[in-house]
């Protein structure tokens, strides 16, 4: 597995306009199979009944014993990130899979109370809509990209059409004191 830094040196603000967007490049074939797996095994949990309005799974999916394993693993990434820039007071509190078909779409929200969150892109392809970051700009979904953003900032993922068969996974969360 291979973790790089896309944003060094950048502060991890909480409170700052635009806010603080951090990313990384976790390239890991067998984790990223497995969250899709899990995504694609478990459906629409939520049955597009969230602020994402695609096939989710529960929030804090990483409490169902069947998918411990993977869920541990991203989380000790998560908290060696944290770690690495003095934030080993926070940690990963709620986790859950969204898989974004044509037309599927995340309306305008935020994650508050939580300190951060974050969007893991489990694939990648032409035209997958961004992730919108107000006061900030978009994101492009790309292969093995973890994005963190203040948990108070507004986003959203805009209804887009594609005509193609491939489904936009991401894994998403909460981090918190």
């Amino acid at each position: 597995m291979k973790i790089t830094e896309v944003t060094p040196n950048r502060p991890w603000y909480e409170r700052t306009m635009p806010p603080a967007v951090i990313k990384y490049y976790i390239r890991d074939d067998k984790l990223i199979k497995e969250f899709r797996n899990i995504m694609d095994e478990t459906g629409d949990e939520m049955i597009h009944n969230t602020n994402l309005r695609c096939e989710m799974t529960e929030y804090k999916s990483q409490l169902k014993p069947k998918y411990k394993k993977p869920f541990e693993t991203f989380i000790g990434i998560i908290d060696d990130i944290l770690r690495t820039n003095d934030l080993g007071g926070l940690s990963v509190k709620d986790i859950w899979c969204a898989k974004y078909s044509s037309g599927d779409y995340a309306k305008p929200h935020c994650h508050s109370p939580a300190a951060w969150s974050f969007c893991y892109y489990l694939n990648q392809w032409v035209d997958f809509p961004t992730l919108e970051i107000d006061g900030w700009g978009s994101v492009e979904p790309d292969y093995g990209l973890l994005v963190f953003f203040p948990g108070w900032v507004v986003h959203e993922v805009k209804k887009k059409e594609w005509h193609y068969s491939k489904d936009r996974y991401v894994v998403a969360g909460n981090i918190e004191r």
